[in-house]
C-alpha cells in the first residue's frame, strides 16, 4: 500500500544570512504535521534545492527527519551539475 495519500506539502527551505535556518525549517515541519499534513516533500523545486549543494540538501533532509517519521518524508534531488547529483 502506498504512503502517498492525504495532503503532502512541498517545504520551503528558510534561509537566514545565506545559511539554511534549521530551527525555522524544523519548526515549519512540526507545525505542518501537527496541523494534519500527511507528508513533507524536502528539497523539491519549492525548497531552493537548485541553490544548494548536494551536501546541504542532505543536511536539510536530516534536519526534517529529526522531527518527522521517514514514512512522512520524500526527498527531491535537484541541481545544475548532473555529475554531482549522481554521486
Amino acid at each position: 500500500m502506498s504512503n502517498f495519500h492525504g495532503i503532502w506539502v512541498a517545504l520551503v527551505t528558510p534561509f537566514h544570512s545565506d545559511q539554511v535556518d534549521f530551527e525555522a525549517l524544523q519548526g515549519l515541519a512540526k507545525r505542518l504535521l501537527n496541523e494534519g499534513v500527511r507528508g513533507l516533500v524536502v528539497c523539491g523545486t519549492t525548497g531552493e534545492a537548485a541553490a544548494m549543494s548536494k551536501d546541504d540538501q542532505v543536511e536539510v533532509l536530516d534536519a526534517v527527519l529529526e522531527v518527522a517519521h521517514p514514512s512522512q518524508v520524500t526527498m527531491g534531488l535537484s541541481g545544475n551539475a548532473l555529475p554531482q547529483l549522481g554521486r
